[in-house]
């Protein structure tokens, strides 16, 4: 990366008879294309110095070195010439912040792209994770500074979830950086109540079970049905019935489990289906 990458003098034998010539060097960054040779009278040649990749691993600053070119034959016109070699820091990728925490409801998220080295910062970002629900609304490409705007559709499922943003800048260093969009769980959640009722009407007397079940459904997922469960002490759960997701009133679910067997403890749980019956929450285990 260093310009120009190298230099050629020119050597010329301006005597009457043939000398011998060397060209030599110090530094191990410097390469020279030829270190001896022969002149005829009027002759001339090229030697090149050119920047070998020793280079790359110089710290950022100047450098210098001596050519010497040595006629040994008589001496007449050994010269030497200097090369300086300036190393600059090159650009230096930075995105901030590195995470974005954001919420199960949709909405947009910003990342801020800058150079922290020197030079021109020709950048690209990219969704390498995460494309189903995040898109770059602006910020693809840049120049040194800019700002990457994603949008995010709200969050539907039971748990969080995260998408990688790639910030690629080709010959900078810290390339390639990648950033995240961490979003929150939309659960559906279920709290489940109940308590045990008796119930006379002159001699006759029944027990029943209240349920009373209150969602919280901040993401808005359609729940297509609920399935009431119960299991006797010792019993494995079966199913009572199953309510339809419209019979959801103010965010709670009443539902009586008559005809209790006296002497016996019972304990529910409901479980909400999506439309094609498919579990998205249960709630938890209540016994009376």
């Amino acid at each position: 990366p260093f310009e120009p990458a190298s230099l050629a003098y020119t050597l010329r034998n301006t005597g009457g008879s043939a000398i011998d010539w060397t060209a030599a060097k110090y530094q191990s960054w410097l390469t020279l294309s030829a270190s001896s040779g022969t002149l005829a009278p009027n002759e001339t040649t090229t030697v090149t110095a050119s920047i070998n990749a020793t280079a790359d691993n110089l710290t950022a600053g100047s450098h210098s070195d001596i050519l010497t070119f040595t006629n040994s034959t008589n001496g007449n016109g050994t010269t030497t010439r200097p090369v300086s070699l300036t190393v600059t820091p090159p650009p230096r990728l930075a995105v901030s912040p590195a995470n974005q925490d954001v919420a199960y409801l949709d909405g947009t998220v910003s990342f801020e792209v800058s150079n922290s080295g020197t030079g021109t910062l020709d950048w690209i970002a990219e969704v390498i994770w995460g494309e189903d629900w995040v898109t770059i609304q602006t910020g693809t490409s840049g120049t040194n500074a800019g700002t990457i705007v994603a949008s995010f559709t709200a969050n539907q499922d039971a748990g969080s979830r995260q998408a990688f943003i790639r910030v690629l800048a080709p010959g900078a260093a810290g390339s390639p950086k990648d950033v995240t969009v961490t979003q929150a769980s939309g659960l559906l959640g279920l709290v489940l109540e109940a308590q045990r009722l008796v119930e006379r009407a002159w001699i006759v007397q029944r027990e029943y079970g209240s349920l009373r079940l209150t969602l919280s459904n901040p993401a808005g997922m359609a729940v297509g049905s609920f399935v009431v469960y119960r299991k006797a002490a010792g019993q494995a759960y079966e199913a009572l019935t199953e309510l339809a997701g419209s019979a959801l009133q103010d965010g709670g679910l009443t539902y009586s489990d008559v005809f209790l067997q006296t002497g016996v403890g019972y304990t529910y749980k409901i479980v909400a289906l999506d439309a094609k019956g498919s579990m998205i929450s249960e709630s938890n285990e209540v016994t009376i």
